[in-house]
């Protein structure tokens, strides 16, 4: 990964990073050579069980043992989350308490890139959509709504009911 560092250090992109525009993919942002060293380097060199944990988690702006579960099925997913971090693979802890964590934004762009590539919309809205009731039953209802708008759902088809998100009953 160190390598990657050094790709993304002298990408001639890099001073585009700060701008505020249309939110490009990581192959924009920092070169195809960067998002490609560490898609082959890095992503594609873990088990397809790891690589399906991270292109499914990589939605979610903190990781949490049980928003993972509901994403992945893994009851696993805090073992996954500790070696992740041991590993040093671009994930790390945000709050121990809380067994909190977090991608690298940079890993997390090229996870997110190569989901949209992998999944059908159904499934892209399906993941959306436990994201958005992890975060909605967590109380994080800005979170819930970027997801619900990420899947197309009209928010008018959600009310705010004693403070909480809730669906209408139809």
């Amino acid at each position: 990964w160190a390598v990657g560092l050094r790709l993304l250090a002298s990408s001639p992109n890099l001073e585009h990073t700060n701008r505020i525009e249309t939110e490009p993919g990581p192959e924009t942002m920092f070169g195809p050579e960067v998002a490609g060293y560490l898609f082959a380097e890095v992503i594609e060199q873990q088990p397809a069980d790891v690589q399906d944990f991270l292109q499914r988690t990589s939605i979610l702006e903190f990781l949490q043992p049980d928003y993972c579960v509901a994403l992945t099925g893994r009851d696993d997913s805090a073992r996954v989350l500790q070696q992740l971090t041991d590993s040093a693979l671009f994930t790390e802890v945000v709050d121990r308490e809380k067994h909190t964590y977090r991608y690298h934004p940079l890993f997390q762009d090229v996870l997110r890139s190569r989901l949209e590539h992998s999944l059908s919309t159904a499934e892209l809205q399906a993941l959306h959509r436990a994201a958005a009731e992890q975060y909605r039953e967590a109380g994080s209802f800005e979170w819930a709504a970027e997801h619900f708008e990420v899947r197309e759902v009209s928010l008018g088809d959600y009310v705010l009911n004693g403070g909480e998100v809730a669906a209408l009953a139809i």
